[in-house]
């Protein structure tokens, strides 16, 4: 490590990769609590927490920490699984 633009770019990486993991860590909480909700067909607590999860799914795919295809996709199965689950109720 010869170059103090070396040294500056990894200390950069290290920060990065420190934020990324943490956001993907908060996550994938929010997600496993939505999917417990859908799984013991708690209508109102799954409603509840899907649009904040949608929204953290886009955060995270416009700072490209997860694709947007990913985030389309789960966002999208969730909702299925909500309408479904809210069609079966009624």
């Amino acid at each position: 490590m010869n170059r103090p633009s070396t040294a500056k770019r990894i200390r950069q990486n290290a920060a990065k990769a420190q934020r990324n993991r943490a956001v993907r860590s908060e996550l994938k909480t929010r997600l496993k609590a939505v999917r417990a909700a859908l799984d013991a067909k708690d209508l109102k607590t799954a409603a509840a927490l899907l649009p904040p999860v949608a929204s953290s799914l886009g955060r995270a795919a416009s700072k490209k920490i997860i694709t947007k295809a990913r985030a389309s996709r789960t966002t999208g199965r969730l909702a299925k699984r909500l309408h479904q689950l809210s069609a079966s109720a009624s």
